[in-house]
């Protein structure tokens, strides 16, 4: 099944980072964009794994931290869709709806696999290296490098 096709039968969107969002949030400042973009590429993956593990475990205080600590980091994309499925997992009952937490752990892992491509296109497009200007850069009109 490609991407469309599994948007399509399960509702997530292929777009989830809401560059827009994050410079206002963030006042137009590109050094704090990509700051940004870092932490979360580097910070994620290890929430991720956590959150895996303890759905895999059926551990209620495990999911609920590393739910929350997910949720934390995407604040400032504007990815509501991805912030409202780790909400329904932190008050998922893991005792009675197991299996419902982990299909819903599966469609959130996919759509965080696109904000991360998403996250990293970007993070390349503000790259120091790029070829773009600043202004571009900030336009969001240019490719990297």
């Amino acid at each position: 099944m490609n991407a469309h096709q599994f948007e399509q039968a399960h509702g997530v969107s292929q777009h989830h980072l809401n560059q827009d969002y994050v410079l206002e949030l963030l006042a137009d400042d590109l050094a704090l964009v990509q700051s940004l973009l870092t932490n979360y590429l580097q910070m994620s993956p290890d929430e991720m794994a956590g959150l895996k593990r303890a759905i895999e475990s059926a551990d209620t205080a495990l999911i609920k931290q590393h739910a929350h600590r997910l949720r934390g980091l995407l604040r400032y994309f504007g990815a509501q869709d991805l912030e409202d499925m780790l909400l329904e997992m932190e008050v998922t009952d893991t005792a009675t709806e197991h299996g419902e937490l982990q299909v819903s752990y599966q469609l959130f892992t996919e759509a965080a696999r696109i904000l991360t491509q998403e996250v990293q296109a970007w993070l390349d497009r503000l790259a120091p290296s790029s070829t773009c200007s600043e202004d571009d850069r900030r336009a969001l009109a240019c490719d990297s490098a």
